[in-house]
């Protein structure tokens, strides 16, 4: 996931509808390794490194999976897989190519080095229209350094990055939808809500759900504390409601 610093764009997209089931290998110009809509390529040399890496590597892999308990979706790191093989850190095919090309079939094939990315033109559209959106957002931002003085205020939604490991962009869950709906419901009754914890570049600390309760009910600020101190989880078990409401809980 990294750490997110700024959302440039964000955009739900439709169902795959370019080859969404297959996963397979072919030899044309060079070697095509195909996961679904993504294909890499690879000279001869390099898938033999590929495979002889995945192969040395397998067994350590299977360790953790298998008897350290490994968990999916836990954001904590588990493990780091290398050898002491180097690679170039050009590709024997295409090092430099960034080409887009619409296919006879009306796909559109985006080439960024030795990657291909098969989109439908609406697919292509829509990314189209996020990079766009995107790149104006980074000329802005560049503009802006964002510095909130300590205190409680209300804060300009926009300036808050709310997402983080655990709340990685458009990866809610069924227990987040329930809270953040639940939330909706009580600032329309005019409930006091918690402000949310921010540090001063906006960077949230605490309140997901309250922070993506403001923003879908159409809110340009929200009630926040920023502290430059505060550390993550700092809110952890205080209630939603400024009162003692014993039914809710923070997150």
């Amino acid at each position: 996931m990294g750490d997110i610093k700024k959302v440039l764009s964000l955009k739900k997209l439709p169902p795959r509808t370019i080859t969404p089931t297959k996963f397979w290998m072919d030899l044309c110009e060079n070697v095509h390794l195909h996961l679904r809509n993504y294909r890499l390529d690879m000279s001869v040399r390099e898938f033999k490194q590929f495979i002889n890496f995945i192969l040395k590597v397998y067994p350590k892999i299977y360790e953790v999976i298998e008897k350290n308990n490994y968990k999916e979706g836990n954001y904590d790191f588990h493990a780091l897989f290398s050898t002491k093989q180097v690679i170039n850190p050009d590709s024997d095919y295409y090092p430099d190519r960034l080409s887009i090309e619409l296919q006879r079939s009306r796909n559109v094939h985006i080439h960024y080095r030795d990657l291909r990315l098969d989109i439908s033109e609406a697919e292509f559209v829509e990314l189209a229209s996020a990079f766009s959106s995107a790149l104006e957002t980074y000329k802005e931002f560049l503009k802006t350094k964002i510095e909130l003085p300590a205190g409680e205020q209300e804060v300009d939604i926009d300036l808050i990055q709310p997402y983080d490991e655990g709340h990685p962009p458009l990866a809610e869950d069924k227990e987040h939808r329930e809270g953040i709906e639940k939330l909706k419901e009580l600032i329309k009754q005019g409930k006091k809500i918690r402000p949310i914890l921010i540090r001063p570049d906006g960077q949230r600390l605490d309140g997901y759900k309250r922070y993506m309760a403001y923003k879908e009910l159409g809110y340009k600020t929200i009630p926040a504390i920023v502290d430059p101190e505060a550390e993550m989880g700092d809110q952890d078990g205080q209630s939603w409601l400024i009162e003692d409401d014993k039914d809710s809980k923070d997150n």
